[in-house]
């Protein structure tokens, strides 16, 4: 497979970011440019619980498109010292990749609400490598679900997706991406909801979340249809791509309609 070209320093600027796609890139030349599909199928064969990558990502990951979460690149940073003609030691090359990969998400997601935390280790106990900040905003987030095996995360990370999940030590971690429109759409409706004093503020918001759930069926459908199609095998990302169109082409619709009014 030819070898997968890194973006230029317009796309992806000297930085945490880039020296970490210059490790990735160094291991990928190592297994003599194995396919992304390959490394994608291998993950899946590797380990029952390991976090199933999909070529797209594998691509994404090794251009430095998209910076993932540590479960999909420890994935893939194993399948490519297992394929690498040299012997590496397994075990090094995933604590150093780690810390690369920490130093990259901290200045990724520089703002966001979450912090990065070290949890012992890039082979390691397999924990998130993030925290939440506030913990009572954490539980009061979960309701229900904090007796549960999941942890929900706030996350902030350029891209499609409006979610990632990892399994992790036995426990889902769900992550929230807080820059895609139609998560910032129910993330502000939950601060509103807290400020709401009147019934007709209560009824808009009622209205507008029901759009919303309309708009997120709507766009489960369109990217099941190309999923069933083999467009990809990366069923969150057309999931969360049709979302913000169709976010987008609503708020336009209702901006043309004020104008009209």
């Amino acid at each position: 497979m030819p070898r997968i070209a890194m973006l230029g320093e317009d796309g992806l600027p000297d930085g945490p970011h880039r020296n970490l796609v210059h490790d990735l890139q160094r291991l990928h030349r190592l297994t003599g440019y194995m396919s992304t599909r390959a490394i994608s199928e291998k993950v899946r064969e590797s380990d029952e619980e390991a976090d199933l990558v999909s070529r797209e990502t594998v691509s994404s990951m090794l251009s430095g498109k998209k910076l993932p979460a540590w479960p999909k690149v420890q994935s893939v940073v194993r399948v490519l010292v297992a394929k690498s003609v040299e012997q590496l030691d397994a075990q090094e090359t995933l604590r150093q990749v780690h810390e690369a990969w920490l130093r990259a998400s901290d200045e990724d997601r520089h703002g966001s609400d979450r912090e990065p935390v070290h949890r012992g280790g890039a082979g390691g106990s397999g924990q998130s490598a993030y925290e939440e900040r506030d913990d009572a905003e954490a539980s009061q987030r979960d309701g229900p679900l904090t007796n549960q095996p999941m942890t929900l995360v706030n996350g902030s990370w350029p891209g499609a997706e409006m979610f990632e999940v990892a399994n992790l030590a036995g426990r889902t971690v769900l992550s929230l991406n807080s820059r895609h429109s139609m998560v910032k759409r129910f993330l502000e409706a939950r601060n509103r909801a807290a400020a709401a004093r009147s019934r007709s503020e209560v009824e808009d918001l009622v209205d507008e979340l029901a759009d919303s759930f309309d708009l997120l069926l709507m766009a489960w459908a369109r990217a099941d249809g190309m999923f069933e199609a083999g467009s990809s095998d990366d069923m969150s990302t057309y999931w969360g791509m049709f979302a913000q169109a169709f976010v987008k082409a609503q708020s336009e619709a209702k901006a043309n309609h004020g104008d009209d009014a």
